[in-house]
Formats: structure tokens, C-alpha cells, sequence
């Protein structure tokens, strides 16, 4: 009877662990208006990376744009990305990383809720020192886009010592002294009907000794406010265009139709992003164009517009709705968008395709067979194969989710959520997801799948208590195939033995398949749930993050990312501020799979962390960084004695330590320069038990890995010369076990890494032309390898809120123990960006 009634339930409810090692350290600050060289270190599980991407935008701003990550060198270990000019990254910047494993697992930098534990850049202080002198006047608690913005700014303190002539008045990055009242000790900037979002302002000036000298920056959020203005309302937005142009040069070991690897392809790209007001009414447009948009791939291009009216935000084209952690989370849905919500009530609702249908092919060789079903053989006895072009594709996909939102953001939120993905059969031809061997036999190249998910959560926001708690508990629905179509009701009556069973699956195959391939097809168990629960506080002035996950091992869910099955993760995480000067980030997180014990063994990750630094007025800063990861598996023997298996322990560590000491030496004459010498020795092994000895363990590899580098940069006061010098020195010891030799094989290798820029400022800072180098240098008992980087470029500001850069680059690649295998490529890149 039980199984009845959860299948009852059903129909009425509607409707391995691999891992990398990568350490970044974010750079200290960036120039809003250049680009920023992010890099990061795989200390562990290089080869397993099959692309990386990093995720970025302003602070606080709503869309995450993305950029490809690229090997410094094939061989590793570094990735380098270079972070484009962002619309009001003076607000400062944040950003993640995302990694794609061989296994097609996805892993992220931070490990865990990368969203909410972005990296954050800040943005560069301007030359000189902060004065407290500057005093803001205007402080508005609540402002929104229906008032006037108002800076007004005190400065009597020092109203004798500043030239006025120099004041300049900053707001999200624009220039406006030309629209601000400046006057002997106060200054007034008004601005009517601000654009809804976060304000930035700081004031700069020399004073008349010639030392130079800025305010703190004062931020502030618009609001949306409602307008009676019958003029037509305020438009803002960025545009820019990036195109790459790359010119290969290989050597005679390649036949010239032959495909070279690494070779990039030539592709250019745009965005605009405009957001405005008219009245009551806000919009946005979000347009991306690639030259990289194929039809028979999944989509490039981007097309968004949103329209916000009191209590109705509706967006059609593509968007990324959030309904809840398991439901809909981090994925394009291409359709519609709309959220109706009051104070204490909201409907969120998203619909459209997910996956477009893509089609392909590829051949399958099979042996000749001979009338009695044996292989053909040719003269030299090799078997001789046939090749077959067999079709291939991806059905298309359609997604819908709703939520329905009870109470408050500021105080409490309970959230009911559902979603569903179901692959389109009719969007495929049968010739692209099926055929027929010799035998008759049906071979399907594709599946269509089916995908029910509903959620709960709630949230509890404290502001007195500065907590947050919240959690979130789903279960899913899944079938693996859909092709068959939904079971008889006959079928069904046979599998449940009852002959009385009256409900009929096919009455309800427009909600969910129900067939034989679900997984499983009798759920009412925990197997399909997943759940956490969370807590952020500010706890003495520590920031302190607590979470708790549970997926189960038939839990499914796609429409989110970043999701394990059958795993359970803990992390705690707390960042502490001591006024200012001393910082500090440590944790734990641990991965242990097998929680539902159905498998023969239980795979546990266990990750510390800590990063700190020592940062004084006026003196040199230090830094420390330790992290630590360790893995091993532990057998599960109520069920290994059942199946008699084969148990192989394992243990993996890994542990690295960085020590680092730095100065803004302010000393040097006309030569300000600021100095950061940074040690990294970090060891990686893996032992397995011995096969022949239980009791002795083996190990498989022991990596020793040890690095120093030196940054040196250079701000000339008499110049408008800005250069830096950066230098690291990698090297690596590997011993790997050779069972066939019961021996280890030994190797060390060394990598090292120089980099000399410059650039100088002209015209009034209108142009800005620039000059890299860098070397890199591969040796050890690897073969000898040599790359060299040349790029030239310039930054052109043709007018206010312009920003143009091309650069043409050219890099080499010589191997001393293949003469042949020399490479070099010819770059050219154009980058053009204009805010208004």
C-alpha cells in the first residue's frame, strides 16, 4: 500500500571525488580605467582542467559578465586572465573563478558559495595621501531617484593651502568639477534625477606647497523613487567592442591543412548595456554579439530587456533567474522573466529554452565480418574495419519555475519554489538520437531527459543582531529517458503486481514522464532530497559564515550548477578586521561522499585556510597565506562484505605556506616604489596501501614545489612614467612510483618567469602608450623550453568617458630538444569603451 501512496503523491505534486588545487592572491588595488592581470597557481590537478572562466562585475551591480582563463604556458602551472575596463569599477570590482574538470565536473575558486564569497578588488587610491579635511556635509540615510543628488563638501581646515584651480570632483568615475560650485572652503555638486543604483564621490587637489592630496571615497545607493517629470528620463549604459586578430607561424613538422594545437580563431564581440527612466517606468537593455555565435552551437550572443514599473519587473530574452539553491540557479534561461511583488508578497516566474538544439555526427569503425560472424583479416592477419557516419544532437530544452515569496528582505523571507526541464523529442530528427545496428538492434546516441524539482526555504535577517539565517530543503524527480514515453497503465498495474491500481501515468505525461528509466521509479525516500542551512553574523567584529549541505544520491536538478550528489559539505569561514590593520581569512571545508552508504567506499576532502595580513601606517606590510587539503577513503564494509570486493586506501595531502613582506617606500627621491618579496614552498603526495603488505602503504608521487618572487613598481613624480619588474622562480621535485621497477623515478624541474612594463602618459594624460616583456623559461630535467612575450600598446582618453587600447603582441616558442617544434603568433587586439 505504501508504494501506492507515494505514487499517488507524485502524480499530484505535479505535476568519484576529484579535485584541484589553485591558489590566487588578488592584486592589492587596480586602475579603474585599465585592464588588471589576474593570476592564479594549480598546485594541484593542471592536466585535469579543461577550461577555465572568471566571472566579474562592479561591486553590487546585478549581472556577471565572463572572460576565458588561459595557461601562461601549456605546461602550467599558471593561469592568467586579463580583467576588461568595468563600468564603475571605481565602486571596486568583484569576481570568481570556475574550472571545468575532464570528468565534467565543475569546480569553483572560492570552493564554496562563490557568489556570496566573491574576490573583491579595490580600486587604486589616487596620487598623494588622505585628508580627513574634506568633510561631507550631505548625508542622506534614504535618497532615491525622484530626489536631487547632493554633494556638499567642507574644507575650511585647509581652504588656505589648497589651490582651488586643481580641485577636482569625482562621482562613479566621471569628472563633474565643471558642474560643481567651488567656493573658498565648500564645494556643491547637485545632480537631478539620479540613475537608481550605488554612487561613489571623492574629491582630489594639490595644495599650493605642491604635495597632492584626496578625500576619503563617500558612497551611497539611489533607490528607485517614483517621478512625475513629464521630460523624458535620465539614460546611462557602456558600450564597448574587443576584436582578436592572431597570425600563426609554425614549423615543418605540420602539413598546412593539418589543425595546430592551441591555435586560437580570430573573433571580435561587442556589449552595450543601457539602463534609463522615463516617468515611473525604469528599463534596461543588455545586448552581447559574438562572432563566436554559431546556429548549431549552443548560444553565444545575449539579448536582454527588462522593464521595472511599481510592483511588476518583467525581462524578456535571456536571463539568469535564482529560485532557491536547488530549483533554478546560475543558468541562461532564454524567454521570459517577470516578478510581481507588494511589500510581504512576490511571484517570481521564468520560462524558455535552456539547452538549444544542436545537431552532429561522427564516424564508428567495426570489424568486417566474414557469413560466420568472424573478423576480417588482410594479408598481414590485421583485423580491417568499416567506418559508419552515425548522426548525433542535443535536444532542446525547455525550462520553467515559479516562486511564490512571502514577507521581507530586510526581515524575513519563506520562499516555495518549482521547476521543471524537459528535453523537446520533436526537436530532433529520430535519425539524430537513434539507429539500427546488423542485428535490428535500436542504438540511441542522445537521450531526452525529464527534470521535476520543488523547494522550500526561509530566511530570517536579525539587522540589531547583524545575522542571517536562513535554510532550504528540495526533492527531485528525474528520469533519464523519456524517449519510451510514459508506461501503460497495464505496465505499470504489472510492475506494482495489482490489477486494481487505477491511475493511469498518461494521463499525466504533460507534467512529468513516468516510465521505467526514473531514477528511481519508487522514490519516497531521503535519496531524492538535498538541503542546507546557513548562518552569516558579525560577531565582535569578525565576519563568520557557517554552511551545511546534504544532496542525496538521486537528487537532480538541472537548471544549478555546482552541484555534487550523494555528497555533504561543511564549511565555516571567518574574516576578521582589526581597525584596519590586520586582516585575516581562515576556515574549514570538508567533501565526504557516500552518505546515503549504498557504496562499497566513503571518499572524504578535508581543506584549511588561512590568509593574513600586517598592514601599519608608514611601515612595511606582511602577509601570510597557509593552506591545506587533505583526502583519503575509508570502506564501507557493510556493504563490501556483500559485494566482496576489493578495498584500495588511498591518502592524498597537499599543504602550501606563503610569507610575504612588502613597503611603499616613499623615501626614494622622485622614484616612489612599492616592493613585494613573496615566498611560496608547498608539498603534494598520494600513498596507496600496498597490495602485497596491507600494512606497508606505497607512495604513488611526492611533489615538492617551492617559489620566490619579486615585484618592483615604480611611480616617477617628475615623469608620468609608471614601470614594473616582476620576477618568480618555480621549482618542482617529483618522485613517482614505477610499479613494473618497485622504484621511484625522480625529476626536477624549474620554471622561471620575468616581466618588465612600462608606460608614460602624454598629451595631457590623453595617451597613454605602453611596453611589456616577458620571458619564460622551462629547464630542468624536462626539455628546455623558452617563451617569450613582446607586447606594444596604447590607451587613448579622446574624451571624457572614452576609452580605446590596441595592442599588437607577438610571442615565440623554441624547444632546445626539438628544433622543429618552434612556434611563434602575431596578436592584435582592439579594445574600445565609452560610458555616458
Amino acid at each position: 500500500m505504501k508504494k501506492y501512496v507515494t505514487l499517488v503523491l507524485i502524480l499530484l505534486a505535479g505535476i568519484t571525488l576529484g579535485a584541484v588545487n589553485v591558489l590566487h592572491s588578488p592584486p592589492r588595488e587596480f586602475n579603474p580605467g585599465m585592464q588588471t592581470e589576474l593570476r592564479l597557481e594549480v598546485l594541484q590537478g593542471f592536466d585535469e582542467i579543461v577550461s577555465a572562466k572568471i566571472y566579474y562585475r562592479a561591486k553590487g551591480s546585478g549581472v556577471w559578465d565572463d572572460a576565458d582563463v588561459f595557461p601562461e604556458v601549456p605546461e602550467g602551472p599558471w593561469l592568467r586572465v586579463m580583467l576588461p575596463v568595468i563600468a564603475n569599477a571605481e565602486l571596486g570590482v568583484e569576481y570568481y573563478f570556475e574550472f571545468i574538470l575532464d570528468n565534467q565536473r565543475i569546480e569553483t575558486l572560492p570552493e564554496f558559495d562563490p557568489k556570496q564569497r566573491a574576490f573583491l578588488l579595490d580600486a587604486e587610491k589616487p596620487k598623494g595621501t588622505v585628508s580627513k579635511d574634506f568633510i561631507l556635509l550631505s548625508d542622506d540615510e534614504e535618497l532615491s531617484s525622484a530626489d536631487d543628488y547632493i554633494l556638499a563638501i567642507s574644507f575650511f581646515a585647509i581652504a588656505d593651502q589648497v589651490d582651488l584651480n586643481s580641485i577636482k570632483v569625482i562621482v562613479n568615475g566621471k569628472d563633474v568639477t565643471k558642474r560643481a560650485t567651488i567656493n573658498q572652503g565648500t564645494l556643491l555638486y547637485r545632480e537631478s534625477r539620479p540613475s537608481p543604483g550605488p554612487k561613489a564621490a571623492m574629491v582630489t587637489a594639490s595644495l599650493k606647497d605642491g604635495s597632492e592630496i584626496y578625500s576619503e571615497t563617500w558612497k551611497q545607493e539611489i533607490k528607485p523613487g517614483t517621478r512625475t517629470s513629464i521630460l523624458p528620463g535620465s539614460l546611462r549604459g557602456n558600450w564597448n567592442f574587443i576584436s582578436n586578430y592572431y597570425n600563426y607561424s609554425y614549423d615543418k613538422s605540420f602539413a598546412e591543412d593539418e589543425i595546430k594545437p592551441g591555435e586560437s580563431i580570430n573573433d571580435a564581440a561587442s556589449r552595450l548595456d543601457l539602463y534609463g527612466s522615463y516617468k515611473f517606468v525604469e528599463y534596461q537593455t543588455n545586448l552581447y554579439v559574438s562572432s563566436r555565435e554559431h546556429h548549431n552551437d549552443q548560444p553565444v550572443n545575449r539579448y536582454t530587456l527588462g522593464i521595472q514599473i511599481p510592483y511588476l519587473d518583467v525581462y524578456f530574452g535571456d536571463y539568469s533567474p535564482n529560485f532557491g539553491t536547488y530549483v533554478m540557479n546560475n543558468k541562461n534561461v532564454r524567454g521570459i522573466y517577470s516578478r510581481l511583488h507588494s511589500k510581504y508578497l512576490s511571484l517570481f516566474i521564468a520560462h524558455g529554452e535552456m539547452v538549444r538544439k544542436t545537431t552532429g555526427f561522427y564516424y564508428e569503425s567495426l570489424p568486417q565480418l566474414d557469413v560466420n560472424g568472424d573478423p576480417v583479416e588482410d594479408n598481414e592477419g590485421n583485423t580491417i574495419y568499416d567506418s559508419f557516419l552515425r548522426k548525433t544532437g542535443t535536444f532542446k530544452q525547455e525550462a520553467v519555475a515559479a516562486r511564490l515569496q512571502l514577507g521581507s528582505d530586510t526581515r524575513y523571507v519563506f520562499g516555495l519554489n518549482i521547476g521543471r526541464n524537459r528535453d523537446i523529442i520533436s526537436s530532433l530528427s529520430e535519425d539524430h538520437y537513434r539507429y539500427f545496428n546488423t542485428d535490428g538492434d535500436t542504438i540511441y546516441t542522445s537521450y531526452a531527459r525529464d527534470n521535476l524539482v520543488i523547494s522550500m526555504d526561509g530566511r530570517l535577517n536579525l539587522p540589531e543582531q547583524r545575522t542571517v539565517v536562513g535554510a532550504e530543503v528540495a526533492g527531485s524527480m528525474y528520469n533519464s529517458n523519456t524517449l519510451p514515453g510514459a508506461m501503460s497503465l497495464e505496465d505499470l498495474q504489472e510492475y506494482l503486481d495489482d490489477e486494481d491500481f487505477s491511475i493511469d501515468p498518461q494521463d499525466y505525461e504533460d507534467y512529468f514522464i513516468i516510465n521505467k528509466n526514473m531514477e528511481p521509479l519508487k522514490p519516497g525516500s531521503i535519496s531524492q532530497v538535498a538541503w542546507n542551512a546557513y548562518m552569516r553574523t558579525v560577531l565582535f567584529g569578525n565576519n563568520l559564515n557557517l554552511n551545511y549541505s546534504e544532496v542525496f544520491p538521486s537528487f537532480r536538478s538541472m537548471s544549478t550548477n555546482y552541484l555534487m550528489n550523494d555528497v555533504r559539505t561543511i564549511s565555516v569561514s571567518d574574516q576578521i578586521n582589526y581597525k584596519n590593520l590586520l586582516f585575516n581569512t581562515l576556515g574549514f571545508n570538508r567533501i565526504e561522499d557516500n552518505i546515503s552508504g549504498h557504496r562499497t567506499e566513503t571518499n572524504i576532502h578535508d581543506s584549511y585556510f588561512l590568509q593574513s595580513i600586517v598592514r601599519f601606517p608608514n611601515l612595511p606590510y606582511l602577509k601570510l597565506g597557509f593552506n591545506k587539503n587533505m583526502g583519503k577513503n575509508e570502506e564501507n564494509m557493510d556493504v563490501a562484505d556483500t559485494l566482496n570486493t576489493v578495498f584500495s586506501p588511498y591518502e592524498r595531502n597537499s599543504q602550501t605556506i606563503t610569507i610575504g613582506v612588502g613597503y611603499n617606500i616613499q623615501q626614494i627621491p622622485m622614484v616612489p616604489t612599492q616592493v613585494d618579496l613573496t615566498f611560496r614552498t608547498g608539498v603534494d603526495d598520494n600513498k596507496n596501501r600496498s597490495a602485497a603488505d596491507p600494512d606497508a602503504w606505497i607512495k604513488s608521487y611526492d611533489i615538492k614545489n617551492n617559489n620566490i618572487s619579486l615585484s618592483i613598481q615604480n611611480k616617477y613624480t617628475e615623469l608620468p612614467l609608471r614601470t614594473t619588474i616582476v620576477f618568480s622562480s618555480n621549482t618542482q621535485d617529483k618522485k613517482t612510483y614505477m610499479p613494473i621497477d618497485l622504484d621511484y623515478e625522480k625529476a626536477k624541474n624549474s620554471n622561471f618567469n620575468l616581466f618588465l612594463g612600462g608606460e608614460y602618459l602624454l598629451w595631457q594624460e590623453k595617451l597613454k602608450p605602453y611596453l611589456q616583456y616577458r620571458l619564460v623559461n622551462l629547464g630542468g630535467d624536462q626539455d628546455k623550453q623558452t617563451y617569450n612575450y613582446y607586447t606594444l600598446g596604447v590607451d587613448v582618453f579622446p574624451w571624457q568617458d572614452m576609452t580605446a587600447n590596441t595592442s599588437f603582441g607577438f610571442k615565440t616558442y623554441k624547444n632546445d630538444a626539438d628544433s622543429e617544434a618552434g612556434t611563434s603568433v602575431f596578436t592584435w587586439q582592439l579594445m574600445l569603451n565609452q560610458r555616458f
